[in-house]
């Protein structure tokens, strides 16, 4: 799948490599940060522009990592490094790729220490008055996804995503975005039901936005969303359908 990932991205770039020539001034405000991105990134190869870093999470303590009447305590970190590497095409068009392999460590229970790795990669287009983009991501990691499962199951979750952004005047914006993913799970046993056949499932989502620029460093916002799960078991009574409206601030 990773290769198939590889192949996806490989296409899109050599297909607007011949389209677009660096990029120039953006207009939108979702294209000036991704070319302020573009310019920070310390590392220059070639044509391509590297921001490297590195990611140190899940730092704690787990009294009870199984959840169970005789307690296993452990501490955990989870750590590794992470690359954007950024490709201009042409005037209009920029070539992103993250990528961030991570190791799960426990420092007395060896079975649970993983690699985990999160991949993923976009084409984006700025235009005059508009930011169009849309890409796919692959992540293949071992960690404890909810509240319903006291394990850390393998997860591999692929998807795909497409966005529109439209800015009409300085201070309002529009947009319309839609996300697909797959989740296929571990099928290990838990409490009495195997976890793949129970939560292997596709979600799709659908969200429309507008923002209202209040100052240079901040911006209000309300969207609307439309979400699916359809479980890939058809057995599963938990397909759903859900709505929702988020309003907040960006700084």
């Amino acid at each position: 799948m990773k290769k198939r990932l590889r192949d996806i991205l490989f296409i899109q770039g050599l297909i607007f490599l011949f389209i677009f020539p660096s990029p120039a001034a953006a207009t939108t405000w979702k294209a000036d940060e991704l070319l302020r991105q573009f310019q920070l990134a310390p590392w220059k190869i070639g044509p391509f522009r590297i921001q490297p870093s590195i990611v140190l999470s899940d730092f704690g303590y787990d009294s009870n990592i199984y959840s169970t009447n005789n307690p296993i305590k452990d501490y955990t970190l989870t750590a590794g490094p992470a690359f954007n590497a950024y490709l201009a095409i042409k005037k209009k068009g920029i070539l992103t790729v993250s990528e961030s392999p991570r190791y799960g460590y426990f420092f007395e229970t060896a079975r649970e220490r993983s690699w985990n790795n999160y991949l993923r990669g976009d084409v984006s287009f700025l235009f005059n008055k508009f930011f169009i983009s849309f890409g796919a991501n692959l992540n293949n990691a071992r960690e404890r996804w909810n509240y319903e499962i006291d394990i850390r199951p393998r997860r591999k979750a692929q998807g795909f995503q497409g966005s529109l952004l439209w800015q009409p005047t300085k201070k309002t914006s529009l947009s319309l975005g839609a996300r697909k993913s797959r989740y296929d799970y571990e099928n290990l046993e838990f409490i009495g039901f195997r976890i793949g056949d129970q939560l292997n499932r596709d979600e799709i989502y659908i969200n429309a936005g507008a923002y209202y620029q209040l100052t240079i460093r901040t911006r209000a916002l309300v969207d609307f969303e439309n979400g699916k799960f359809k479980f890939q078991n058809p057995l599963n009574p938990r397909d759903s359908e859900s709505g929702a409206v988020y309003g907040g601030f960006e700084f």
